[in-house]
């Protein structure tokens, strides 16, 4: 029996020890899983990182391009407004010159009357004889507006 039972004991070691081998084993394969688990959970999280930094860019990049735009458009406004003020300017400046024209006409004009009428006075001064200056012609209604309507 004792035989029988250093058999047992055996066994029953021999067994403890293949559970432990199968244990280890189990172990190590769980180990290698989860390290692989780790492994494609860390890549998944480069991933993730990278492609929210590819969306951050894009993100930013379209930002500055709208904010260029933006000052693109100003800038376009501000100078439309520029031109639009320079013309208007050069169109008071013409106003200003033709009105001013005008004048200078129409003041050259009066002093060419006024030189016209001081020569026909001095012409027919020199023409009239000198006692008959003072002649004053009648005015034609004059005899008119004298009569008693009858």
């Amino acid at each position: 029996m004792e035989d029988e039972l250093l058999l047992i004991q055996k066994r029953l070691d021999e067994l403890a020890a293949q559970r432990e081998k199968e244990r280890i084993a189990m172990h190590r394969e769980t180990a290698k899983k989860l390290a692989a688990a780790r492994e494609a959970e860390e890549a998944r999280i480069v991933v993730e990182r990278e492609t929210q930094r590819a969306i951050n860019a894009k993100y930013e990049q379209e930002k500055r391009d709208r904010e260029e735009a933006q000052r693109a458009k100003l800038q376009k406004e501000h100078e439309e407004r520029l031109a639009i003020e320079r013309e208007n300017d050069h169109k008071q400046k013409q106003l200003a010159y033709e009105a001013q024209r005008q004048v200078d006409l129409a003041k050259t004009e009066q002093e060419r009357e006024y030189l016209e009428e001081q020569e026909k006075k001095r012409l027919a001064d020199a023409l009239l004889p000198k006692g008959k200056a003072d002649f004053v012609p009648e005015h034609p209604l004059k005899r008119f507006l004298q009569r008693a309507p009858e």
